[in-house]
Formats: structure tokens, C-alpha cells, sequence
């Protein structure tokens, strides 16, 4: 259920993912490293800032790196800019060649358009894409 949540909310329908990825979290809470980071991006696309915030503290960042994108992302959205530096900088030591393909990057996980381009808003927000690197940003995720 948890599993299937999380592919739906990246597919766009956030709402129904994230409601199903709360009653996996209730039925296996045991097992929410990964269901807490998919609840927390869920949350930041709904704009439900706290859910967010409360989910991404309990997500398994160690063993799911791109968690720590969302973390930065998240921070970043709440003013929290030094824990965003922090995730964000963990985030670019794993994953080097992410952000400066972030559009591809996230295209490639089937996260639809304006979805990456909120995303991506996240991501410049955070401090961790200037504001003039588009060269791999189609012209309608740069438009914020």
C-alpha cells in the first residue's frame, strides 16, 4: 500500500498517495523510513508545510539519499536555511551529477511538469541551483 502511495504521489495525484502512504504508516509503522520521505514530498507538493516537516524528520536519510534533497528542499520552504545547507550539501556528496541534470533527473522518475518545476523552485530556494542555471531546464519549469 505504502509502496504503491509513493508512486502515485510521484505520478502527480499527491492527495491519494499521500492517504494511502498514512494508512501504510498506520498499519506498519515499523517500516516508515521510506514511507515518512515519500509522506514529507507529498506533503511540501500538497504545500502542508508541518506534515512536511514532522514526516521528513522521521525519514531513513541514510539509506535513501535522495531524502536529503527533500530535506533541503523542505528546510529551505520552512526558513530553516542551515539545516537546508546541511541536507543539501550531504545530498550533493552522493549524488554529484543530480542537480546539474535536475531536469532530467526528475523527468526520468516520471514526476510530471509542474510538479518539476516545483521542485526545482525548491531546489533554488534551497540555495543548491543559481538562479541562472537553466542550461538543462526546459523554459517552462524556470518560470516560477
Amino acid at each position: 500500500m505504502g509502496e504503491f502511495g509513493a508512486r502515485l504521489a510521484l505520478g502527480g495525484q499527491w492527495q491519494r498517495g499521500a492517504a494511502l502512504l498514512d494508512r501504510a504508516l498506520a498499519q506498519n509503522p515499523g517500516g516508515g523510513g521510506y514511507y515518512h520521505g515519500s509522506r514529507a514530498l507529498a506533503a511540501y507538493m500538497l504545500q502542508q508545510n508541518d506534515t512536511a516537516l514532522t514526516e521528513i524528520r522521521q525519514a531513513d536519510l541514510g539509506k535513501f539519499p535522495l531524502f536529503h534533497l527533500v530535506a533541503a528542499v523542505i528546510y529551505a520552504q520552512n526558513g530553516m536555511m542551515d539545516e537546508a545547507k546541511r541536507e543539501g550539501e550531504a545530498f550533493v556528496r552522493m549524488r554529484p551529477a543530480f542537480i546539474p541534470n535536475i531536469e532530467a533527473e526528475l523527468k526520468k522518475r516520471n514526476i510530471p511538469a509542474q510538479d518539476r518545476a516545483r521542485m526545482i523552485a525548491g531546489v533554488r530556494k534551497a540555495g543548491l541551483l543559481s538562479p541562472d542555471a537553466t542550461s538543462n531546464i526546459s523554459p517552462s519549469a524556470g518560470n516560477f
